[in-house]
C-alpha cells in the first residue's frame, strides 16, 4: 500500500512538474502575443493617420483642379473672344462702314452675354464649393 502511495505522489508530482512548466510557458506565450498586439496597435494607428493625411491632399487636389478647370474656362473664353475680335477686324477690312458697325454691335453683345453666362456659373460654383 506504501509503495502505490508513493507511486501515485510520484505521478501527482509529475503532473504538477507539467503543469507549472505549462503555465510558465503560456505565460510567456500572453506576454510575446500582448507585445505584437501593441506593436499592431500601433502600426493601425499610423496607417490611420497616414490615410487621414492622404485624404486631405486628396481633397486639396481636388480643390485646386476645379480652380484650374475655372481658369481653363475663363482663358478658353478669352481666346475665343480674341479669335472674335480678330475676325472682326478682318471683317471691318472687307465689309462697308455700316455693315462693319452692326456686325460688331452684334459680336460684342455675343460676347458681354457669354461673359455674363460665364459669371453667373462661375459664381453658382463657387457658391456649391463653400
Amino acid at each position: 500500500a506504501l509503495h502505490v502511495a508513493r507511486e501515485a505522489l510520484a505521478k501527482l508530482q509529475g503532473r504538477e512538474l507539467e503543469l507549472v512548466h505549462k503555465v510558465t510557458e503560456m505565460t510567456g506565450d500572453i506576454s510575446s502575443l500582448t507585445a505584437k498586439l501593441d506593436s499592431s496597435t500601433l502600426n493601425a494607428t499610423k496607417l490611420q493617420d497616414e490615410l487621414t493625411k492622404v485624404k486631405g491632399e486628396q481633397a486639396e487636389q481636388a480643390r485646386l483642379i476645379k480652380k484650374l478647370q475655372r481658369k481653363t474656362l475663363l482663358i478658353s473664353k478669352e481666346r475665343d473672344s480674341a479669335k472674335g475680335i480678330l475676325e472682326s477686324v478682318e471683317k471691318e477690312m472687307t465689309l462697308s462702314g455700316n455693315q462693319w458697325e452692326q456686325e460688331k454691335i452684334v459680336a460684342l453683345e455675343k460676347t458681354l452675354e457669354e461673359y455674363k453666362a460665364m459669371v453667373n456659373m462661375l459664381m453658382d460654383k463657387e457658391d456649391g464649393i463653400e
